[in-house]
């Protein structure tokens, strides 16, 4: 199964266009840090959309809270520093990430961050959701 949240209402347009012939997708739009999943997931992947979230902390928490035991975290952060993006006609207000910051966070989730890497234009983090009960007697 395919879940997609999105903010964005021409965004989920888009990709349920996209998407339309393949089984078990379902997109949603609504806010990823309101919105209520009625389910864990075994992988969670984030591409460049970190920097819209002023409060990354409180992402990367409800991330862990929705992964699965083993499950993985897969975020690429965008190295541009900017704090507006111009969009055609106007100036969207992002919170740029930062590389190091992210890592604190993924660590303060109780994620065991398994890779960091650059490329040009990304720092991607790969973290995995630790079973906690095999290390239970």
């Amino acid at each position: 199964m395919f879940y997609g949240i999105d903010i964005s209402p021409k965004a989920v347009i888009r990709a349920k266009e996209n998407l339309a012939s393949l089984p078990n997708v379902s997109i949603v739009c609504d806010d990823y840090l309101i919105h209520e999943f009625d389910r864990q997931f075994n992988v969670i992947y984030s591409s460049l959309t970190f920097m819209h979230i002023k409060d990354k902390l409180t992402a990367i928490n409800k991330i862990a809270g929705l992964l699965s035991d083993n499950g993985r975290f897969v975020l690429s952060t965008d190295k541009n520093r900017d704090e507006y993006i111009v969009m055609h006609d106007r100036k969207v207000k992002i919170y740029p990430d930062n590389h190091e910051e992210i890592r604190g966070y993924i660590k303060a989730a109780r994620l065991k961050l398994e890779k960091h890497f650059e490329t040009e234009f990304a720092h991607i983090f790969v973290a995995e959701k630790i079973d906690c009960t095999k290390y239970l007697p």
